[in-house]
This record gives structure tokens, C-alpha cells and sequence, in this order.
């Protein structure tokens, strides 16, 4: 398995699976990124065939979501003599 690096792809093990295949993982700093929050735009009086043009057209002219509904967090708690642990510690 290597190392897991901030900034750099790194490889994990998918522990689901018996014949271990590798996935690769980006891990970045939270410095890499913005935080904020806005209202909610409003669309009143507007049916699925609205919504569905306006988001074609959204589309077409910005192409894809360049931000997300939700970021989550994960903390990773290390207790000594944990195998899985021992490896993320190098």
C-alpha cells in the first residue's frame, strides 16, 4: 500500500473486497479550498419542463457544477498496536 501524502494521489486498499484491489485517492488540504454559504435562489411559478431548460442551458453555457451541496468531514482515530493505522503513520 503507499503512502498516503496531503497534496498528492495517493493509493488506498478497498478492505471490502477479499482480493484486495487498489483505488487511487486525491487527498488535499482544507486550505485548498473555500468555504461559504448564499440563500437559495427562488424559482417561482416554474414547472419541470422550466427547470430542465434553464439547467440545459446552465449546461451549455457553464458546463459542470464547479461546486458541491456538502463536504464531508472524517476523523481518523488511531489506538496503538491498530495494523490499519500503523500504515497511514509512515
Amino acid at each position: 500500500m503507499g503512502d498516503l501524502h496531503m497534496g498528492v494521489e495517493a493509493e488506498a486498499i478497498n478492505d471490502s473486497s477479499s482480493d484486495n484491489h487498489s483505488k487511487r485517492v486525491d487527498i488535499y488540504p482544507l486550505s485548498c479550498y473555500y468555504f461559504g454559504s448564499k440563500e437559495a435562489i427562488v424559482f417561482k411559478d416554474e414547472t419541470l419542463s422550466d427547470r430542465i431548460n434553464r439547467m440545459k442551458s446552465n449546461y451549455a453555457a457553464y458546463g459542470l457544477r464547479t461546486s458541491v451541496e456538502a463536504v464531508i468531514l472524517v476523523r481518523l482515530l488511531c489506538f496503538s498496536g491498530c495494523y490499519d493505522c500503523e500504515v497511514l503513520k509512515h
